[in-house]
């Protein structure tokens, strides 16, 4: 499977979250991711340092395996998944 680009006079990148509202932007394990991005993950009894992850739209948030849902996910930076992106196409 290749992905070709389908309409090159747009630029694809990725974009900064909207920080408008704290509480809107701090996620805790069973909400629904909003957008497709880079999340920082801070974990509330320290079982390990903060650190980032990817997460999809419509991906529910886990829970630690140590600290269970005392974690947080604050969005970072927002990006479309390559095959839902308009400019790419599957091409068989």
């Amino acid at each position: 499977m290749k992905l070709y680009p389908i309409n090159e006079s747009k630029p694809v990148f990725s974009h900064q979250f909207q920080v408008n509202d704290p509480k809107k932007n701090n996620f805790i394990p069973g909400d629904v991711a909003p957008e497709s991005g880079i999340y920082m993950v801070i974990h509330s009894h320290e079982c390990r340092p903060s650190h980032s992850v990817t997460v999809l739209w419509g991906e529910i948030f886990p829970e630690c395996s140590k600290c269970g849902d005392e974690v947080s996910f604050q969005p970072v930076i927002s990006a479309v998944h390559v095959r839902e992106h308009d400019l790419f196409v599957e091409l068989s």
